[in-house]
């Protein structure tokens, strides 16, 4: 199995779940979101597991022609990316940041989102 393959393996299902709980239960991550307003070291760890998990598919794969897995160079980027805002932008702004984006409207765009990437990634894996 290529790396590609194995990555879209791991980030397609990642993104299903991920994208379903999302819609399924916004009101709740929602309120993830707003004790995260008021303690943003709350989620230190998820930050240091999107900083490794960043890296280690930018490092694998780090593609950037055309093709459907480019999905999985977006998604590590991304990670990548959030975890460097968390760490280096002083906790006052980035709790300002959460607040921004805290809005349910937010929450069911970003969970269609996740899940149809998901499931396009894992459809491409496990079924095409």
């Amino acid at each position: 199995m290529s790396d590609q393959m194995f990555l879209a393996a791991v980030i397609g299902p990642m993104l299903l779940v991920l994208g379903l709980s999302i819609l399924l239960y916004s009101g709740v991550w929602h309120k993830i979101a707003s004790e995260w307003e008021k303690n943003h070291f709350a989620i230190l760890g998820m930050m240091v597991f999107n900083l490794v998990f960043g890296l280690v598919v930018i490092n694998m794969h780090n593609v950037w022609e055309w093709s459907p897995y480019v999905v999985i160079t977006l998604v590590g980027w991304g990670a990548f990316l959030k975890a460097v805002i968390y760490f280096l932008v002083p906790g006052d702004n980035f709790k300002a940041l959460i607040k921004m984006v805290n809005c349910k409207c937010y929450y069911q765009t970003a969970g269609a989102v996740f899940g149809a990437l998901g499931a396009w990634l894992s459809y491409l894996v496990y079924l095409a």
